[in-house]
């Protein structure tokens, strides 16, 4: 919740009043290192909470409205994701992820990202150390700091490789990719198909993987961060089975 806001230029004061979460009123909670907790009902009830911001955002005039929010624009960056993608290689050799680096650099050599669905505003860290389920079901959002302007489908693949668990089923994921292609035809005119959808989905964990996972793997070299190899191997993962149905 926001209570309101207090500004004063001049003195370089920017207050913002916002809710402290507490714990014991969440039912999932800081899970980012428990997958096992998340539930399709859990996992569909905060894609449709996402949604609603996609959805409100995708419009010309509320864009406008956070024009300090811009586009990402990956390619930019792609000197440092191919440093990035290089270093973690050899920082986990002997850790089974050689298929993993194999792919990523595979996409750097010919990396020209094409997106068909409409833009919106994006949260870009969506996943569980930033997403809660409070003790009444809703979902809460928070940590907002990284948004982008982006395809909805960014924000889905990031939530689905962290909250999902190794072995995930593949009937559960085009479950979940069938229920928010419906919801992005309520952002996108009638030509926009599933096979554009899968496309752009494919595109968004190619993003992650290169410009967020890269990041959290160099991290935990320093700081442990126990989900990382099992969020790599599940974006990876995802990617390459889609890419067969």
């Amino acid at each position: 919740a926001f209570y309101g806001s207090t500004i004063d230029e001049k003195r370089e004061i920017h207050l913002f009043f916002m809710e402290r979460l507490d714990a014991s009123k969440m039912t999932l909670f800081n899970s980012e290192n428990h997958p096992d907790a998340w539930t399709l009902e859990a996992k569909l009830k905060v894609i449709n909470a996402i949604h609603s911001i996609h959805r409100l955002f995708s419009s010309e005039e509320m864009k406008k409205r956070v024009s300090a929010v811009q586009i990402f624009d990956p390619l930019k960056g792609i000197e440092l994701y191919r440093q990035f993608t290089q270093l973690n290689g050899k920082d986990y050799e002997g850790r089974d992820l050689e298929n993993e680096f194999q792919y990523m650099e595979a996409v750097l050599r010919d990396w020209n990202p094409s997106k068909k669905a409409n833009f919106t505003l994006v949260h870009t860290d969506f996943n569980p150390r930033n997403v809660a389920l409070r003790s009444d079901g809703n979902p809460c959002i928070y940590d907002w700091e990284l948004a982008t302007l982006n395809i909805p489908q960014r924000d889905v693949f990031e939530f689905l490789a962290f909250t999902f668990e190794a072995d995930f089923s593949m009937e559960e994921l085009r479950t979940i990719l069938r229920q928010h292609y419906d919801m992005m035809l309520e952002i996108n005119d009638s030509s926009y198909s599933f096979s554009d959808y899968i496309d752009d989905f494919i595109v968004s964990g190619d993003e992650f993987l290169l410009t967020r996972v890269n990041f959290y793997l160099a991290g935990s070299t320093l700081v442990h961060y126990p989900f990382i190899v099992r969020v790599l191997k599940n974006a990876v993962r995802m990617i390459t089975s889609i890419k067969t149905w």
